[in-house]
């Protein structure tokens, strides 16, 4: 899941990228990253964590329901899955997320208005 928010001043963007996080938390998802004003979420991908993707879809509409106000918030969810692991070579390895559908999820994000939301159509990696 993707969520995009805005706000008037970096301490709002802040405020309700927190809030996107924290909601992401309250349903079971995992934050992957935050970057400017985007926040990245997972759900189901790692096996610690008892998730699904309805979860990143009841996400969404709360996310929709609360920030939707002033229409200050974007979603792009993608049921593609995910690979977690460690990557790169001995001297810059990260253990990050490789989202399938992820450029897909943020094409659609960014052509999105405020207050709007889409569940990207993607095949499930094996």
């Amino acid at each position: 899941m993707l969520a995009m928010v805005r706000g008037d001043t970096p301490g709002l963007v802040s405020n309700r990228m927190a809030r996107v996080a924290r909601l992401a938390f309250e349903h079971n998802g995992m934050v992957d990253c935050k970057v400017s004003a985007l926040v990245v979420a997972v759900f189901g991908v790692l096996p610690i964590k008892d998730s699904s993707p309805g979860d990143a879809r009841r996400l969404t509409q709360t996310l929709l329901e609360e920030l939707v106000d002033n229409v200050n918030v974007k979603v792009a969810c993608t049921a593609g899955g995910a690979q977690f692991g460690a990557f790169g070579s001995e001297l810059r390895a990260a253990y990050p997320l490789l989202i399938a559908g992820f450029c897909t999820a943020l094409s659609m994000l960014c052509a999105l208005q405020f207050g709007e939301a889409r569940d990207v159509g993607v095949r499930r990696v094996a």
